[in-house]
């Protein structure tokens, strides 16, 4: 009868030196089988399972030492110096001298030293606009041509692109925006630190300039694009959560995409901006940064790090969308679409969720694209419908931006917006939306509290023929008061093209015959129009609502507008600010 084999001695019944011996070959071989980023990255969950456990003794008791877990980096670090390098037989060309220069996020400058390379001449991989070549470093002469950290990866654009060093300065400058990205990720504690292998340019005599990183070896993982795809065969919190984090970070101004690497060494991002200038041809602005929060579904490092959750319609998360508060009560999705609130969400909302209404605007606008182009999604898992478009363009006029609010002031007035595309939201639904006066003047409301004053106007004609409002001539009035006394301050200041002029000035009487006709104390400012065809009309001035006296002044156009009549009013004031608060 066969003997049974022994049975290996457990974890708990090793000595300190037996387990570290063992840790190290395990390290070693993860080393061989994966690279060095995937043992570090294996270091680094081991010491936060350490962090986070209670007690970690040795069967006598003794506590697990500080320096044994330095000892694990070290026996890392010497079992990565002592792999052979894959590239000695790969690059065998001859040695060339060129100029490096080095790109500094913090002061946004650039340093240049020279340095010795060998380049291998014929590319060995290809993408849509780029080419990588090996690339040897001469780090030092004791270390030679084949020590730890020689290898690079050099990348140049196609012989036919003409800003191509342009172009390579842009990479290296994104790939130290995002490196300082991560340190800034890294110092709130996150679970796992991220970093971005530095990239410097480089330049040969003869050979041109190229983009110079080091080689990743290991298993390369692509996370997220720069245009909204999230990978779903590698399911990670970190890289999506890294995203999130830059673009508040940055006050909405910049996010990090496209992250791709080996582990949580990454490489290669896409930086898009909220202005979209830098960085690149593949910024896309605001558009990109909408297309990853279509996407992007908040996990548990986003919690942690206190990230403000991107608010979605209900159908397109199984996640509960967060409701917006006004005046102590809340407002579902459904209702963001029908009815804004009684008074602007932005004064009850956090600032850090200011930054996402431009997004949802943009969002409003492809779902508003799409479904006229007939598209069914704006990218993987993004379904496009009228009615997603319109909650993403109801939040961000809740959230105070002003190009979402003249749109719906327009939509509900049956008024095409400047921005006509989103005119297909309202077309498209089951049941178009309608003329709706109440809800248009509510939204011209919102722009006039925020100080446009030809919604102030808009407001003023609303009031005064009771049209979505009750009929309030002192309201009518103060909104009057408001639109004049700021073209007033600009005719004061006189900026730009306008010239200044002191008859506009606040508090002059301006186009009385007869000055002694004028009172001693304007309540409001005046404004002249020296023709003689002009015509003049009342106009209640109030030093309060309730005012009854007044003056006359010149107000030719709102004669003609209130002649149109109670129900044409809101749609001409509607225009007339929509027209001059331009989308374009």
């Amino acid at each position: 009868m066969p003997r049974a084999p022994p049975q290996s001695p457990a974890l708990e019944q090793l000595g300190l030196e037996e387990l570290h011996d063992l840790h190290s070959a395990v390290l070693l071989a993860v080393v061989r089988a994966h690279g060095v980023p995937a043992a570090i990255s294996l270091v680094g969950a081991s010491l936060q399972s350490l962090a986070s456990a209670a007690a970690l003794q040795k069967p006598s008791g003794v506590a697990l030492s500080i320096a044994s877990t330095s000892d694990r980096w070290r026996d890392a670090a010497r079992a990565a110096r002592e792999l052979p390098d894959p590239w000695r037989n790969e690059v065998q060309v001859s040695t060339a001298l060129g100029v490096r220069r080095r790109y500094d996020a913090a002061s946004r400058t650039w340093t240049a030293d020279a340095v010795l390379v060998r380049l291998e001449r014929d590319p060995f991989a290809r993408g849509g606009m780029r080419l990588c070549h090996r690339c040897k470093v001469l780090q030092s002469a004791q270390q030679g041509w084949h020590g730890a950290g020689t290898n690079f990866v050099a990348k140049e654009y196609a012989a036919n692109e003409p800003d191509s060093v342009a172009l390579l300065e842009a990479d290296c400058r994104m790939q130290g925006q995002a490196k300082a990205f991560a340190m800034a990720f890294n110092a709130q504690r996150v679970p796992k630190p991220v970093d971005f292998v530095q990239c410097w340019m480089l330049a040969l005599p003869g050979r041109g300039h190229f983009a110079v990183e080091p080689f990743l070896s290991g298993d390369f993982t692509k996370y997220s694009s720069n245009s909204g795809y999230v990978t779903d065969e590698i399911i990670r919190y970190t890289p999506h959560a890294f995203s999130h984090f830059t673009f508040e970070y940055s006050r909405g101004r910049e996010i990090v995409v496209d992250v791709q690497g080996v582990g949580d060494m990454l490489t290669d991002p896409q930086v898009h901006t909220r202005s979209g200038e830098g960085f690149g041809r593949g910024n896309m602005g605001l558009r990109g940064m909408a297309l990853f929060f279509a996407s992007h579904e908040c996990n548990p490092i986003c919690k942690r790090l206190g990230l403000h959750p991107f608010a979605r319609h209900a159908a397109s998360s199984a996640a509960t969308v967060p409701a917006a508060t006004a005046a102590g009560e809340e407002v579902g999705p459904l209702a963001l679409i029908v009815a804004p609130p009684a008074r602007p969400i932005a004064t009850a909302v956090e600032s850090s969720e200011r930054l996402h209404a431009p997004i949802h605007f943009a969002l409003a606008l492809l779902h508003a694209r799409s479904v006229r182009s007939g598209d069914e999604s704006l990218g993987p898992g993004v379904f496009a419908t009228p009615a997603r478009g319109l909650y993403h363009l109801a939040a961000s006029a809740a959230l105070g931006h002003l190009p979402a609010i003249t749109a719906l002031a327009c939509l509900h007035s049956q008024v095409r917006p400047r921005k006509g595309v989103l005119a297909a939201l309202a077309d498209s639904l089951q049941r178009p939306l309608g003329k709706d006066e109440t809800l248009a003047t509510r939204y011209t409301l919102q722009a006039a509290e925020a100080g446009v004053a030809s919604a102030m106007s808009a407001v003023a004609l609303a009031y005064e023929h009771g049209v979505g409002v009750e009929e309030s001539a002192a309201k009518a009035a103060k909104c009057e008061y408001d639109v004049l006394s700021a073209l007033a301050r600009l005719y004061e200041a006189g900026d730009g093209d306008l010239r200044r002029d002191e008859r506009m000035a606040p508090g002059a009487p301006l186009n009385m015959a007869d000055t002694a006709r004028a009172p001693k104390k304007c309540a409001m400012p005046l404004f002249a129009d020296t023709s003689d065809s002009a015509t003049t009309v009342k106009l209640t001035v109030p030093d309060s609502p309730a005012a009854k006296d007044g003056s006359e002044v010149n107000r030719p156009r709102a004669m003609a507008m209130r002649r149109r009549g109670q129900e044409s009013a809101i749609d001409e004031g509607v225009l007339a600010f929509h027209g001059a608060y331009g989308l374009d």
